[in-house]
């Protein structure tokens, strides 16, 4: 399977991103997290594309997953977003992607590996917050 969505254990979500990925792939992903009821609370989302070998995604399917994206954020407000990649063009998609989520303040960054990106989530999200019976 090129792209799988698990629950961390801390909080977060992660897509991990593998082989050769299309823009469909991405999207029904990003769709599976805006439809759980389940997941709400999150507190970042760590999207591993560092196993791709190829990422077919057009400009089109960016801008749905942004969309998405922006859904997710509503329902999970101060939710952080890093992103681990390995090829130039990924970042170059990944630009496109910041562009757009920019104007909904979503706090996002890249980054090239995994425990830099987890070191900048545990900077960045928002801490526990209990609940109250």
């Amino acid at each position: 399977m090129p792209v799988e969505v698990n629950l961390l254990e801390d909080g977060g979500v992660e897509i991990l991103a593998k082989g050769v990925v299309s823009g469909e792939e991405i999207i029904k992903a990003n769709e599976q997290l805006v439809n759980d009821e389940g997941l709400k609370n999150i507190r970042y989302k760590l999207i591993d594309k560092s196993a791709c070998t190829e990422y077919v995604v057009s400009a089109g399917e960016i801008k749905k997953v942004a969309e998405l994206n922006r859904v997710f954020a509503e329902a999970n407000p101060g939710i952080v977003v890093a992103i681990v990649e390995s090829r130039i063009l990924q970042f170059s998609l990944t630009g496109l992607w910041q562009a757009i989520v920019k104007k909904w303040e979503l706090k996002n960054n890249n980054f090239y590996r995994r425990e830099a990106a987890l070191e900048w989530v545990a900077e960045n999200r928002q801490p526990e917050t209990e609940i109250a019976f």
